[in-house]
Formats: C-alpha cells, sequence, structure tokens
C-alpha cells in the first residue's frame, strides 16, 4: 500500500468518528429533562397559583395549635371571601427554586381547608405568616398582594 494512500484513510476515519459521536450525542431518544413526562421528576411551577373553588369546600376551620377547643370555623360570607383572598396569593419562586434553607417562625395563622368527597388526608393546610404577607399552601411558597394581606388578616382576626 502507498504510503500517501494512508493519510486520507484516517482523515476519513477521524471524519467518521466525530460524525459517529456528534449522532450519538444529539440523539432525540435520549431522556432529556426538558421533554421528560415522568411526573414525579418534573417539578410543576403552577400557572395560576392557587384555585379554591368555595363549592368544592366542606369546612374551612382557623386552628390554634394544640388548644382545639379554641378552634374556630369560618362561615358565612367570610367563607368565600377567604377562599378569594387565599386564590389572590402570587407564586414565590425565590421561596420555591432557591434551594436555601430559611429559619422558620411559628405561623401567625394556619387554616384547615377540608374538601367535599375528598379524604381527611386531601385536606390542605394554609399557613400565613404576616411578615412579607408570606403563605404555605400545599409546600408551595407564595406572597399575598399587601391589600389582599390586610383583608385577610382583618378577616380571620375576627375569629
Amino acid at each position: 500500500m502507498n504510503p500517501s494512500n494512508k493519510k486520507p484513510i484516517i482523515k476519513y476515519w477521524i471524519i467518521f468518528f466525530i460524525l459517529l459521536i456528534s449522532i450519538t450525542a444529539c440523539s432525540t431518544t435520549r431522556k432529556s429533562s426538558l421533554y421528560n413526562t415522568d411526573k414525579e421528576d418534573v417539578p410543576v411551577k403552577p400557572s395560576h397559583p392557587i384555585t379554591l373553588y368555595a363549592d368544592e369546600i366542606e369546612n374551612i376551620i382557623l386552628l390554634w395549635g394544640n388548644q382545639e377547643d379554641k378552634n374556630k370555623e369560618i362561615t358565612g360570607s367570610d367563607f368565600y371571601l377567604f377562599s378569594e383572598l387565599l386564590s389572590s396569593a402570587v407564586y414565590n419562586a425565590y421561596w420555591n427554586e432557591s434551594g436555601i434553607m430559611f429559619k422558620m417562625v411559628a405561623p401567625d395563622y394556619t387554616v384547615s381547608v377540608s374538601y367535599k368527597n375528598k379524604s381527611p388526608e386531601e385536606n390542605d393546610l394554609a399557613m400565613i405568616w404576616k411578615e412579607a404577607n408570606r403563605l404555605k399552601f400545599r409546600n408551595i411558597w407564595y406572597n399575598l398582594p399587601e391589600e389582599q394581606g390586610k383583608k385577610l388578616y382583618r378577616l380571620l382576626d375576627k375569629y
């Protein structure tokens, strides 16, 4: 074999391996986090922060820690107002996505939301802090707009 023919053959093999590597690296069959459809692996950001349908709620109870005799049920028009105010909360990307650990203080209000036709395990707990109008609902952090926060605090203070 002629030595001058070896250089082009080696050159073609190198190009072949580069193409092979690039094709396998860009394979569409490989699982990508962008296109992953496994619900457990992909965190879902709420598109609408909190949706509470008052007609699906059985009761809303303001909890007072270990003092069950002080627990108060939110009733009447306050029931609908609470649902409306909680639905005005805005997703807090910093607290949810930063991965930073926060030192917490006890919430100013803890509210249990029970639903019709659902088991007690499916109840929701809303923890509300007056500081910075912070709210944790379904383990997701939200902020209440200032005016809605004030209305919510006045509502809960009645009980």
